[in-house]
């Protein structure tokens, strides 16, 4: 982590609307544990998603993480927006 908190990490439940998530990287068996308080039970996240962000979040080898999501909502670039 590149900064005092994990940025551009988003979190969502069943209805599959994101908010901005905490996070932080559990050491010990080596996994991002993500959480925010609008969603009761997480199914998707997603790091670094829309246009323009920035992310700080590098592996142990000092590299950037890839942006990547676990969703598989269509969205239609020209507005970011679902299908």
């Amino acid at each position: 982590i590149k900064g005092k908190r994990i940025d551009a990490l988003e979190i969502a439940g069943e209805d599959e609307k994101f908010y901005p998530a905490n996070a932080k990287i559990d050491e010990k068996s080596n996994t991002l544990l993500v959480n925010a308080k609008q969603v009761k039970k997480p199914i998707f996240v997603r790091y670094m998603f829309g246009n323009g962000t920035i992310g700080n979040l590098f592996d142990k080898s000092d590299l950037p993480v890839a942006p990547f999501r676990t969703d598989k909502v269509i969205y239609d670039l020209s507005t970011n927006r679902p299908k």
